[in-house]
């Protein structure tokens, strides 16, 4: 709420009846953890609801507000334990519906310095990590499960056990992380904060688990079926522990024609549209990411190529999501793994945490799953994809499959693949090497250039929902981004091939011999 209201201020609340608020007010309630919020109400909706905004926030609350349960109207604010500041009377008071424009708009002090960061960020290529020799290796060794208490890797005076926790935590692996030290000599050098993180993501995907298991009642009443995909297909399966997996939202696949039913059910709920985002719908901090193609295909068409037999063959072989359910289900492990190579693939490999979706899947299973992964890739025309999950699982984690024809499937891939996805491999990130890698894997020339020209030149609403989704990035500036991302990407790719020869090599020995 920067510049009206700033850290240290006082605010003297005047409860009010629902009629007397006015937009422009600001309104002190109660988020769904039961915290008091004092934000500015922006729209009044009938039935005594409203909607509410931070002024130094990008996008409205999502969960709209009972102006009968609010605790009242930000009268003043008493700053410095001196100066009197009258919010509700005087210039402020007039400029109020003004600035709850500007709000809206996006426009404000706090707003405007959130979207120059934001585009600052993407336009140009970020470089390797900090530090990849030493913490990001430990990292990579502490999740291939070794002995960690063997060596004296671990008690290297050089690593900087404050940046293994911060890029454990950007790539989503402190809970994963801090149950690798778990009753280890290193658990005590990596503080409290990994055990933080671990119950913080444990409390978020409770939540979620139990608003998933409520949901299969009315599925049932409804008879819709719901493919859970992503992280919450894993749940309680690959991950057994609650904080070991970080879930934003819960991805749920539905069938076209069941959509409107659904969608009926979830408002039936209590859960609502994202303002700005109306495939999520979000019922106090639960959040249902709702999908009728898991590539998105319905909002970007040229993705369908990607996964060529469509959805169909992903339905027939799904199973229950639990025992005794019936119409919530997930995908087998076999199709998951695709499905998950794809979700890489498409976010340019960029976080270890998809990595290890994968890797923990494949390292679950003997040579028989692997036989029939090879099938199913071929089946559904996912082989090169693949090709890309086990290069990166071989020069990340070392990991190379059993299966003989998974094996061979290293040798298909091209010198511009492999120097691209050495990118990866040696921590380079935001570099657009998903597309490009994407490009590759479509089949026909017709296509592939439509795949290019959606990819370079997509609709606004495609930029505004999947591609920057706080910034606002108009179509212009995003098209700017990508070239600026190219020349990034064509410069790190030319000084990858400079300096070819040993830089998977090297850091595949690092990991071994570390």
């Amino acid at each position: 709420m920067y510049p009206f209201l700033r850290p240290g201020d006082r605010l003297i609340v005047q409860p009010l009846s629902p009629d007397a608020l006015q937009v422009g007010d600001i309104v002190v309630s109660r988020n769904h953890l039961g915290h008091p919020v004092a934000h500015r109400l922006v729209r009044r909706l009938p039935g005594a609801m409203g909607i509410t905004k931070g002024d130094s926030l990008l996008a409205p609350d999502s969960d709209r507000v009972d102006l009968a349960t609010v605790l009242g109207r930000v009268e003043a604010v008493l700053r410095g334990g001196r100066r009197w500041i009258p919010v509700s009377t005087g210039f402020r008071a007039r400029v109020k519906r003004f600035y709850t424009l500007l709000s809206l708009k996006g426009m404000t002090y706090g707003a405007l310095k959130l979207r120059i960061k934001a585009r600052l960020r993407t336009l140009g290529p970020k470089g390797p990590l900090k530090d990849p020799s030493r913490e990001r290796t430990f990292l990579l060794r502490a999740l291939k499960d070794d002995p960690l208490n063997q060596g004296s890797h671990g008690n290297d005076p050089a690593l900087h056990w404050p940046r293994v926790r911060e890029t454990a935590r950007s790539q989503g692996l402190a809970g994963l992380l801090f149950t690798r030290l778990d009753r280890s000599e290193l658990r005590p050098r990596a503080g409290r904060g990994l055990e933080q993180d671990y119950r913080k993501t444990a409390a978020r995907n409770l939540i979620h688990l139990t608003a998933l298991e409520k949901l299969e009642e009315h599925l049932n009443r409804e008879e819709i079926h719901v493919l859970a995909l992503k992280g919450i297909s894993l749940l309680d399966r690959v991950y057994p522990g609650l904080g070991m997996r970080p879930m934003v939202d819960m991805d749920l696949m539905i069938h076209p024609e069941d959509r409107q039913r659904f969608e009926g059910m979830l408002l039936g709920l209590g859960y609502l549209p994202d303002p700005a985002f109306p495939h999520i719908f979000r019922k106090g901090g639960v959040a249902v990411d709702l999908h009728i193609h898991a590539l998105n295909a319905d909002r970007i068409r040229a993705r369908r190529a990607l996964f060529p037999t469509g959805m169909d063959p992903l339905w027939t072989r799904a199973m229950p999501w639990k025992p005794g359910f019936r119409f919530l289900r997930r995908p087998d492990d076999v199709d998951n793994v695709l499905l998950l190579v794809q979700h890489l693939m498409k976010h340019s490999f960029s976080r270890l945490i998809w990595i290890m979706d994968v890797y923990l899947i494949l390292r679950a299973h003997g040579d028989s799953f692997q036989a029939g992964l090879a099938r199913r890739a071929v089946f559904l025309g996912q082989w090169r994809p693949l090709c890309y999950a086990l290069y990166l699982l071989d020069g990340l984690l070392a990991f190379r499959p059993s299966d003989p024809r998974l094996k061979g499937l290293f040798t298909r891939i091209s010198p511009l693949e492999r120097g691209l996805l050495d990118l990866v491999v040696g921590g380079h990130t935001g570099y657009p090497v998903g597309p490009i890698l994407a490009f590759l894997c479509i089949r026909g020339t017709g296509p592939r250039l439509r795949y290019a020209w959606e990819t370079l030149l997509p609709r606004r609403e495609v930029v505004k929902r999947e591609f920057n989704r706080d910034s606002g990035t108009s179509l212009p500036l995003f098209i700017r981004i990508r070239l600026s991302q190219g020349t990034g990407l064509l410069l790190a790719f030319s000084k990858a091939l400079i300096g070819a020869p040993g830089r998977r090599g090297d850091l595949t020995s690092r990991l071994k011999g570390f």
